[in-house]
């Protein structure tokens, strides 16, 4: 069905999402992030039946990485194709190489189609996050979104947590394929509430056809990056030459197709909207401080204050926990204004936490110091993560949520695995260090840390003091224009 009136603002959306069933919306995208995060964790109980029964030790790690580096390629293709072709539709494709890559995954004879199916199942899960996340944003309105991205928050924390726990259990009671086969109905039930109750923004038909060559580019750019990340601890020349030749081929391109008159991978004003640059920038620094965080404050008490395995689970369970927990609060907190204020709050946290890590560090305080720091370091990065996360869907316009959603997430997980490899850099030879070199190398890695969360901090002070879709001075530049008069749209 067609006709001309122009595109309802996000006022207009949020109240009719309020009279809608939003929130079976929220749980089918509750159940979808639940299986994405599941699939992370549970894999590793299955690890040492599949190594019995495949082999192939030495491809082990694609098990996991194929998953994680497919998620990051496709992430903007999803984001973007979703803001031009509806929600429902893309996230019907993403559910299906979602679904496919899952039952293959269980299926799977041997090790090279266990992680090729991994892949496949990585690009559905790409698309379902990015289009998930936008769709459930779309229908909020926005003085409620901040406690409903707290719930998401809230489902990956419960899956990092319990994914061991279930896989676990699975394997004590039936076959190690189930490890797979258990998100299947999962999804469908996800796929099918999302396309019965999802009520969202019109499609705005602009006749533009989509960018194939920009965006297999940019996936081939971003796939580069992400491999020589990934598989190694320290970077050599070789590598750093294949991230830089990467990332120039996929800035090239990303130019040469917002230079063009055919659509872009990217919309060419997405990112005159000021939010859109200092969220995705502070993406990609909380994300290299939160897998920095993560992977080596273990390390450092294992090896360095060579605490017991009690004491390193417990550390990364605070860690977790108050991340969590922090994120539910603060979400809760949430207005439609004052973004500023709680993510100046929340970067101030994490730089407390960093400057006292490194304190810990230098003077090998003990464990209690170790876990006080934890907490503050998890506290901080959850904040930031609903706060920057909320307001960047708050204040872009409807027709590119898809695509500032993707950059999003796009930027987190290329921090981390930027951050975990030049972490790694830092202890190329920790193996065989004596415990003061270990020391010196870890406060030199935290301190590094402490830097790049100032940084994280400079940026929570450029955000915007309110909402300017809501009502701020810069209104004017990020609210859709109407659309050509060739044009038509309709609900998807």
């Amino acid at each position: 069905m067609t006709f001309s009136s122009s595109p309802p603002t996000n006022a207009g959306l949020a109240a009719s999402a309020s009279r809608g069933p939003h929130f079976i919306v929220l749980v089918a995208i509750l159940l979808c992030s639940y299986a994405i995060a599941l699939e992370t964790t549970v894999v590793t109980a299955a690890i040492p039946t599949v190594i019995k029964g495949f082999g192939g030790l030495s491809d082990l790690s694609w098990v996991f990485s194929a998953y994680l580096i497919a998620q990051v390629v496709t992430m903007p293709v999803f984001g973007s194709a979703s803001d031009r072709r509806g929600r429902v539709k893309v996230y019907v494709v993403a559910a299906a190489l979602f679904f496919a890559g899952t039952l293959a995954c269980g299926l799977a004879q041997d090790m090279t189609s266990l992680v090729l199916f991994r892949a496949l199942q990585g690009v559905g899960a790409g698309g379902l996050i990015t289009v998930g996340t936008a769709a459930l944003n779309d229908i909020i309105p926005q003085d409620k979104r901040g406690r409903y991205q707290a719930l998401v928050s809230a489902v990956w924390g419960l899956a990092a947590i319990s994914g061991p726990i279930v896989g676990s259990l699975i394997m004590e009671l039936l076959d190690w394929r189930f490890i797979f086969w258990i998100n299947l109905p999962v999804v469908v039930a996800s796929t099918v509430l999302l396309c019965l109750f999802y009520r969202g923004r019109p499609v705005i038909e602009d006749g533009q056809k989509p960018a194939v060559l920009p965006s297999l580019g940019l996936c081939a750019a971003l796939l580069s990056i992400m491999v020589a990340l990934v598989h190694n601890k320290a970077l050599t020349p070789l590598q750093w030459g294949l991230c830089t030749a990467g990332a120039a081929i996929g800035a090239l391109l990303l130019w040469v197709s917002q230079r063009s008159g055919a659509a872009g991978v990217f919309p060419k004003d997405l990112m005159h909207t000021r939010v859109v640059p200092l969220a995705s920038a502070s993406a990609f620094l909380c994300g290299a401080i939160a897998m920095g965080m993560t992977v080596y404050i273990p390390s450092f008490a294992a090896t360095v204050l060579r605490a017991d395995t009690l004491v390193i689970s417990t550390t990364v369970a605070v860690l977790t926990f108050s991340w969590t927990l922090s994120s539910i609060g603060l979400g809760m907190l949430m207005k439609s204004r004052h973004y500023r204020s709680l993510a100046v709050a929340a970067s101030g946290v994490v730089v407390a936490g960093a400057a006292g890590l490194c304190g810990v560090v230098a003077w090998s305080q003990g464990t209690w110091p170790l876990l006080l720091v934890s907490g503050l370091l998890g506290i901080g990065l959850g904040g930031c993560s609903v706060v920057f996360s909320v307001s960047l869907q708050s204040m872009v316009a409807d027709r590119i949520r898809g695509s500032a959603t993707s950059a999003f997430y796009l930027s987190r997980m290329l921090g981390q695995s930027i951050g975990v490899a030049l972490c790694g850099g830092l202890l190329a030879n920790s193996e065989t260090a004596a415990a003061e070199v270990l020391q010196s190398q870890f406060l030199t890695m935290f301190s590094l840390l402490a830097v790049v969360a100032v940084l994280q901090l400079i940026l929570a002070l450029r955000m915007p003091a309110v909402n300017e879709l809501a009502g701020g001075p810069a209104k004017a530049s990020v609210e859709p224009p109407e659309p050509p008069p060739s044009s038509s749209k309709r609900f998807a």
